[in-house]
């Protein structure tokens, strides 16, 4: 599934009311989860990524794996 930059919005008003509201929930983003955009939804928020097609369609699926942990 192709991640869908519009709701990049919504993670930051769901981490606003986390924050705003201290409450105690995940934000998960699974759909399109890749190298190039995980930093960015980390830093805006999302705390579990789901990253299946990413992996499964790598060259290697350590190295890639490797390189989602490291960010």
């Amino acid at each position: 599934q192709k991640f869908i930059e519009e709701n990049l919005n919504k993670i930051k008003e769901l981490n606003k009311l986390r924050k705003e509201k201290n409450l105690f929930f995940e934000i998960e983003v699974d759909g399109g989860v890749n190298t190039e955009n995980s930093k960015k939804l980390i830093s805006i928020g999302t705390n579990i990524l789901v990253s299946g097609s990413t992996i499964f369609k790598s060259d290697s699926f350590i190295e890639t794996i490797k390189k989602l942990k490291n960010i």
